[in-house]
């Protein structure tokens, strides 16, 4: 529908024809005009004997013919004039921007759970939904329409009639998926649409709006469901304090809680294993509105790989409870290369422990394989490096790999600088090892009553590291006994060797964590407790006997197969995000169970700030970008009719010519 021609009446409302080119036909008045002086010019002569008396008649007759004449000349001319006026379809608007209904139209409706809030009355989600009805409603028939709700259930393809697009609308809704307006407006680009695109949404999730600014060929209808203030507690952020769990070391889980326009001061958390009720936690709010609570976990607590944090929050209720996963360590693959000089410590440590893979491989006789295989690799006390350990070391390094060197008493720096660690010989004399900084990371739960205040034995100094990044541990006089090397990739080294005559941290209680610590943190995506809903794609860490298969993920609601890859032990997942919702899914493998993956709803659902106005207002600066305000359906109805559609003068002009033509008749026949 093309409004071509307007005008401004007192610079407030705008008067626009549907149909200009009848507008033309308003010459027709000129009938009755004609008709009216041909009517003046006709004269008839009557011959009486005696005219004195109709000569009378005559006078008093001709001064009420005239005012009758000219007034019926009137009531058809305003007859003919409101007759064409109504084909011409008059509307007055009060939009004074030049905005105007488009040929095609494009319909985005947020279902996100956050449109799921109400004040009392009607919901978000129903104001959006009577919104967009009203929306098809304000176009004529036969006007192209396509939809898009966060689910993408129907094709961005797919063309409505006015009737199958009200009836889609009833079908919708609320899914557990949510869109930026950025991946809107891609997906309006998608099938090169052009036209009008209204956008209905609590606009929570609209962290980048370039989407929208760059594309100046549709013109923007910004639709806001924008609720009074919600109060709401919800997750921020959940972690371990430890990046892994294992029976050897103490570890706890980290609640980071938010409130928003809420004045409450506590909130009470239950944490369930498994479906099973395992405690509570109250978590106090600051002056920043954000809550911490630390929730203990019990050492060989079974269910950690479906976790579940519920809130006691009366605001937005979708948002109660948070997944989280925990999934029994695969087997670290740790690879010892050795010879006949090598000390017993390492194999002795891993051997025989079930977090572990341990294997070994000689320094004369390499399994290649072996190497490529494993997660982190320890040289222990080589005499003698070949040019080829030197090459598969390095590409065992540079594809991510964790590399632990201890050195024995007859090697040389050069030794160690094909591998990129760079050291000088030093003193050799035995020097006290000291103790930890409990400030370190890599230290937390090592030590469970959090001193580190113990006697720490002593060390020969054989060699200085000169390129160290970091020292884990450190001898008194400053010097690295444990350090990082500056390197791509994770080496470590020991500046002296592990014998008994060299050492005694072999023996110390010290040794058996910082092994494990090493060898565990050498292992990727061990504390991947969540991910979310929008996250397209994520990674899932297999068993170290699972090399392929097609996997999928299931739970008590859905199952699904994702697109999938795997990479060094890591299967790649592009997750659809029409599929998943919050919850905690399986993986599996044929009907082998591989492990647990939760997802949780993104927090931009739980963020109502209520600073969306100013952010849209300042994005409606844009030429092709207005915004729609109303609080009710009823009100975007009558907002919607005022500003854009406009109201409708038709049905009053052709009131009005009726009207005319009846005042005609009854002067005609009674006057």
């Amino acid at each position: 529908m093309n409004m071509l021609l307007g005008f401004s009446i007192n610079n407030f409302l705008i008067l626009t024809f549907n149909s200009p080119d009848l507008l033309p036909l308003l010459g027709l008045v000129i009938i009755p005009i004609i008709v009216h002086l041909f009517n003046l010019r006709r004269i008839k002569k009557v011959r009486f004997s005696n005219t004195s008396l109709l000569k009378k008649v005559k006078e008093e007759s001709s001064a009420k013919r005239k005012p009758k004449e000219l007034i019926i000349l009137l009531s058809r001319i305003l007859a003919i004039a409101c007759l064409v006026l109504s084909f011409a379809q008059p509307v007055i608007s009060d939009n004074d921007e030049g905005e105007s209904l488009g040929d095609a139209v494009m319909i985005y409706l947020d279902n996100s759970p956050s449109m799921s809030y109400s004040d009392g009355s009607e919901s978000l989600f129903d104001f959006g939904s009577g919104s967009a009805q009203t929306i098809v409603n304000s176009y004529p028939e036969g006007t192209p329409f396509y939809f898009i709700e966060n689910t993408y259930s129907n094709s961005v393809y797919t063309q409505f009639t006015n009737q199958s697009l009200s009836d889609y609308l009833t079908e919708i809704q609320i899914a557990n998926v949510g869109r930026d307006l950025n991946e809107v407006a891609n997906r309006v680009g998608a099938n090169d649409f052009e036209g009008d695109v209204y956008l209905i949404s609590d606009f929570s999730n609209q962290m980048l709006l370039d989407g929208l600014l760059n594309d100046s060929t549709n013109q923007y209808f910004l639709v806001p469901a924008l609720s009074s203030g919600a109060a709401n507690v919800y997750v921020d952020t959940v972690y371990l304090e430890n990046t892994f769990l294992s029976g050897e070391f103490a570890n706890s889980l980290k609640i980071e809680l938010k409130r928003v326009n809420s004045g409450a001061e506590e909130t009470n958390v239950k944490i369930y294993f498994d479906g099973q009720l395992a405690g509570t936690e109250l978590v106090s709010f600051g002056d920043t509105g954000m809550g911490l609570g630390t929730y203990e976990i019990p050492r060989q607590q079974s269910g950690l790989e479906r976790i579940e944090i519920e809130l006691e929050d009366q605001g937005l209720t979708f948002d109660n409870n948070y997944f989280l996963s925990l999934n029994s360590l695969s087997a670290t693959s740790v690879v010892e290369i050795y010879d006949q000089s090598s000390s017993n410590y390492v194999n002795s440590l891993f051997r025989e422990n079930e977090f572990f893979q341990f294997e070994r491989t000689s320094a004369t006789a390499l399994n290649n394989a072996m190497i490529e295989g494993a997660d982190i690799l320890v040289i222990n006390g080589i005499g003698q490096f070949s040019n080829q350990l030197y090459n598969v070391v390095n590409e065992f390094v540079a594809d991510g790999g964790t590399l632990l060197v201890i050195p024995t008493e007859d090697n040389s720096p050069s030794d160690f600088s094909p591998l990129g660690i760079n050291v000088d010989v030093d003193t050799r004399e035995k020097v006290v090892i000291q103790s930890p900084d409990l400030e370190n990371p890599f230290f937390e739960g090592v030590f469970a009553d959090g001193n580190s205040d113990v006697e720490m034995p002593e060390a020969t100094t054989s060699f200085r590291l000169i390129n160290d990044e970091y020292s884990l541990l450190s001898f008194r006089n400053g010097r690295p006994f444990l350090g990082k090397v500056v390197n791509e990739g994770n080496v470590f080294f020991f500046a002296s060797p592990l014998a008994e005559n060299a050492t005694g941290f072999s023996n110390h209680a010290l040794f058996v964590p910082v092994m494990y610590k090493l060898a565990l943190g050498s292992k990727s995506s061990l504390a991947t407790l969540y991910h979310f809903t929008d996250d397209e794609l994520i990674e899932f860490p297999l068993p170290n006997d699972v090399s392929s298969g097609v996997f999928y993920l299931k739970n008590e609601q859905a199952e699904f197969t994702p697109d999938q890859r795997i990479t060094k032990g890591q299967l790649v997942m592009e997750i659809p995000k029409d599929v998943v919702s919050a919850g905690t899914f399986g993986v599996y493998t044929e009907e082998n169970y591989l492990g647990s993956i939760s997802f949780n709803l993104p927090k931009s659902e739980s963020q109502m700030d209520g600073e969306v106005m100013p952010r849209l207002t300042e994005l409606a600066q844009a030429p092709h970008i207005s915004i729609i305000e109303a609080n009710t359906t009823s009100t975007f109805r009558s907002t919607m009719e005022a500003r854009l559609i406009g109201f409708a003068l038709w049905r009053w002009a052709l009131a009005l010519a009726l009207l005319f033509l009846f005042v005609e008749i009854i002067l005609i026949r009674y006057l």
